[in-house]
């Protein structure tokens, strides 16, 4: 298993949810989760290839890639 941390930098964080979703470029989600803190860890058995990472808070969407090799 690999861990990865994502981080939330909003000023709501702690008092508001933030998204977190994983897809495949395809637009599968093969992670999600919501969370009231600054930090969070993913343990996930990712299979190689490229991926989106969507973080979303209040009206904000923050989207990045995540390449596993």
């Amino acid at each position: 298993n690999t861990e990865y941390v994502l981080e939330t930098r909003t000023e709501q964080t702690g008092r508001n949810s933030s998204g977190i979703d994983i897809m495949t470029l395809s637009g599968k989600i093969v992670y999600t989760y919501n969370t009231y803190s600054s930090e969070h860890k993913v343990i996930n058995d990712f299979s190689k290839g490229y991926y989106i990472i969507q973080l979303e808070s209040n009206e904000t969407i923050a989207r990045k890639r995540l390449i596993i090799q």
